[in-house]
């Protein structure tokens, strides 16, 4: 694996982190994930994260929320269920997977 491409991966890793440890909704991360196939440019990524990312917008969308008018933030998630969770964790190991092997054959 080259530079570029390793270092694409330790953005990646950063994002899942942050999902990790609360600092970032599973919307951000979605969106992140979304950025970096986006950026990295690779069609066989992009068309082999699809399917990952419906899976993630689909829990997503389930879990999103209006908040009370005067909240800045405008949404917020609700608590996940233990199902949920450990599917979003199957989906995000497989993209990981999935970035290490598009990015180690670039």
């Amino acid at each position: 694996m080259n530079d570029i491409a390793a270092s694409q991966l330790a953005v990646l890793d950063d994002r899942l982190a942050a999902y990790a440890a609360g600092s970032a909704t599973l919307n951000d991360l979605v969106a992140d994930i979304e950025e970096l196939a986006s950026i990295i440019g690779n069609k066989t990524l992009y068309e082999r994260l699809f399917p990952f990312i419906m899976d993630l917008e689909e829990i997503n969308a389930r879990y999103l929320t209006e908040l009370e008018p005067d909240d800045a933030d405008g949404a917020q998630e609700k608590a996940l269920s233990p199902d949920d969770e450990e599917e979003i964790k199957a989906l995000l190991a497989e993209i990981r997977q999935l970035f290490h092997d598009v990015l180690a054959g670039a």
